[in-house]
């Protein structure tokens, strides 16, 4: 009997980094128990109206990446609709109506696949109808607050596209600039990215906001070293907004609006493999471990 190929599928994988900030605690074991936390206290968030997000299912692994083991916690990540049985409409006799419903059951379930690797802090997930950046940036925002511990804090933010801080970079005028942004876990590779994050945590600031306007010249030079860190930490642990002109073309850039997209095409018993894979090198080509 010819044995039935297992076809290649197309997937498009965004990811949320978490990081968290603690005098008592860091590494895998910490961010592990947060992810098993919010799964095991069943939390559910609101994301947009009546609809609800929450980490349905939850399992463990290690994936082998160049001769490293990742541990990953994967799973299902899961939206459901929220009703209550007040003000329905029997259509028999036109009247208004409170119904009994199941208790804890909820219609309207939709739902992805996640990846948290505890190693790079970062989530990756999906994307499908309803399982977007913004969505899981705003589950994560509201779900880690409710199981850290005591005196903990911490930050979530979309890991963005690399060609919004490109086009800053390369621009021929820069007329505004704000950046919002916090310290990295992490030591990060590039030299300004390493001096403004020393700077950031020496100064036990969790975020820094800069607004920046040009003076007599008409441009800002985000070359110089406070704001080339600023800017590339922020792909990563912030946001940045600037007004540019290139080649005579004005343009407003708003990074957060443009998470990073990983473009995987791969059989889906190997999709786990190859997110953890992405995951790690992103994080490795930041500097890291």
């Amino acid at each position: 009997m010819e044995e039935r190929k297992i076809r290649e599928l197309n997937y498009k994988v965004q990811m949320i980094n978490v990081k968290l900030m603690s005098d008592s605690r860091t590494g895998d074991a910490a961010y592990t128990d947060i992810i098993k936390k919010i799964n095991q206290e069943k939390v559910s968030i609101p994301i947009r109206g009546d609809r609800h997000m929450i980490l349905r299912t939850l399992f463990n692994n290690v994936v082998e990446v160049n001769g490293r083991n990742w541990d990953v916690l994967y799973g299902s990540i899961s939206t459901y609709t929220v009703i209550d049985g007040k003000d329905w409409i029997n259509l028999e006799n036109m009247e208004v109506e409170s119904v009994d419903l199941p208790r804890n059951t909820f219609p309207n379930l939709k739902e992805s696949d996640f990846f948290f690797v505890p190693g790079a802090h970062r989530m990756a997930f999906v994307m499908k109808s309803g399982f977007s950046a913004n969505a899981v940036e705003k589950f994560l925002n509201e779900a880690v607050a409710q199981v850290i511990e005591e005196g903990e804090d911490f930050l979530v933010t979309k890991e963005q596209d690399e060609s919004d801080f490109e086009q800053i970079f390369q621009a021929d005028i820069v007329k505004k600039l704000e950046i919002d942004v916090s310290y990295s876990n992490q030591d990060n590779g590039d030299e300004a990215m390493e001096f403004m994050d020393d700077q950031m945590k020496a100064a036990h600031m969790k975020r820094l906001k800069i607004e920046g306007t040009p003076d007599n010249t008409g441009n800002i030079d985000v070359n110089v070293r406070i704001l080339k860190g600023a800017i590339g930490l922020a792909q990563h642990y912030g946001k940045v907004t600037a007004s540019i002109i290139k080649d005579g073309v004005s343009s407003k850039i708003v990074t957060d609006w443009h998470p990073k997209t990983l473009a995987i095409r791969c059989k889906e018993t190997l999709l786990r493999k190859n997110i953890v894979t992405q995951v790690v090198n992103l994080f490795r080509n930041n500097g890291n471990g």
